[in-house]
């Protein structure tokens, strides 16, 4: 009984643990599908600064958070935990601490020549002076015999580099021959290729194909659907902007009048209907949340499509 009473407790422990594990991966699967995941992307244009603009993805309330960011020409990503009190990527290191003589034996040795070693008399001359220590006056011995070898070994490799520099150009001389036969040779036996019209041809076959309509209608249904479900909710812009052309900026005002989201208080989108020139300037800010259930219903839907799986070859 004793025996027995072990393995049941055994046995139960490992099914309590496997229980654990199913609910928890039954928890990350709901959350992933149910859960929203919030973005907001924004962005700007000025004269001064150019193009700026951050793109910012969270999940589980704000949990963890995910920061792509264009300033100044410069690129950084961030990712946050812990409503972004934590910072997960790039790790913060801390710098190592240099103290003030190493310091200064460093400065000394950049500013040596690369042809001026630290001899005996050097060192003495310098020892006379109370305020250098021994160790001082041993690092920036080091350091300048260190400087020397480098400059010598990087004259070596220059010089070895022009010489197989001379030997590559004649090498690469004569390869460029031999690909410019052969790329002779196969122009003449090439066939030509098809034209801008062929390729019309051949798509506007496969989409007027009965099948293959009905899956294009398709397609594009689902696709307005899925663009009507992560569409922004929130909108904020300062914008003032031209096309260069009276019909086409008039053109762009009338398909930006059809976004109901930029009918806020904080939208102001002002068209030039004047200018010659093409620009845009100010800054705008989209914010709206996505559900993962959306792109996994609109995979299925296209993939048990039977127009869909003949137009792909599912």
């Amino acid at each position: 009984m004793g025996v027995l009473t072990i393995i049941l407790s055994i046995l139960k422990v490992i099914g309590m643990i496997l229980l654990i594990l199913l609910g928890l991966v039954v928890f990350i699967l709901l959350y992933l599908l149910f859960l929203p995941f919030h973005y907001e992307l924004s962005g700007s244009h000025s004269i001064e600064d150019g193009w700026e603009g951050q793109v910012y993805f969270a999940g589980f309330l704000h949990f963890w958070q995910l920061r792509f960011a264009k300033f100044a020409e410069e690129y950084e990503v961030r990712i946050y935990a812990f409503w972004g009190m934590l910072q997960i990527y790039p790790w913060k290191k801390k710098a190592k601490a240099v103290s003030d003589d190493e310091a200064d034996a460093e400065d000394f040795a950049e500013d040596m020549p690369a042809e001026d070693t630290l001899d005996d008399d050097d060192i003495a001359e310098i020892l006379e002076d109370k305020t250098v220590s021994k160790a001082d006056v041993k690092r920036m011995a080091e350091s300048s015999k260190t400087a020397s070898a480098t400059k010598a070994t990087s004259a070596q490799a220059d010089n070895e580099s022009a010489e197989d520099a001379g030997n590559q150009a004649g090498a690469q001389e004569k390869q460029t021959k031999k690909t410019a036969a052969k790329k002779k040779n196969k122009s003449k036996t090439k066939k030509p290729s098809g034209g801008l019209k062929e390729k019309w041809q051949t798509f506007h076959k496969n989409v007027t194909d009965e099948h293959n309509k009905n899956a294009v209608f398709f397609l594009l249904q689902k696709a307005l659907w899925i663009l009507g479900r992560v569409k922004p909710t929130i909108m904020e812009a300062d914008v003032d902007f031209s096309l260069g052309d009276p019909a086409l900026t008039g053109g762009a005002t009338g398909v930006i009048s059809l976004c109901p989201v930029c009918y806020g208080k904080k939208c102001r989108i002002i068209p030039d209907f004047e200018s010659a020139e093409l620009y845009l300037l100010g800054s705008i800010s989209l914010k709206g949340i996505v559900f993962s259930w959306h792109f996994v219903y609109l995979i299925v839907s296209v993939y048990f499509n039977k127009d869909c799986k003949k137009l792909f070859h599912l």
